[in-house]
């Protein structure tokens, strides 16, 4: 059986542009943290200016914060694999977050 045989729903060819993005999860090291923003390790390059989500562990718990990239560069190359380090600052924390995020960093503060 075809795949044209098997669609119930016809497709048709799009003409001109059709503009579209998809996002994609890639893992992500944080190596500093601010109630303001982060600065992270990545395998990929980020877009300065360009804006993201991103699920951050803060031991059992787990958030969600929208972020601008402020910096993105080279931070190391090994064996043919490079490291990015970007700085992101939090955009449009809800009060939730801001409070998880302050709890987490006294916790840090008080292990240091």
């Amino acid at each position: 059986m075809s795949t044209d045989e098997r669609r119930r729903l016809e497709r048709l060819p799009v003409i001109g542009i059709v503009p579209g993005e998809v996002r994609i999860v890639h893992p992500i090291k944080l190596v500093e943290l601010s109630e303001g923003g982060a600065s992270l390790e990545l395998s990929q390059p980020l877009v300065i200016e360009s804006l993201h989500d991103f699920r951050i562990e803060l031991g059992d718990n787990i958030i969600i914060v929208k972020g601008r990239v402020a910096h993105s560069r080279v931070a190391d190359v090994e064996q043919g694999r490079v490291a990015y380090r970007a700085g992101i600052e939090f955009i449009d924390l809800p009060a939730h977050v801001r409070e998880a995020l302050y709890d987490y960093i006294v916790g840090l503060k008080r292990k240091a």
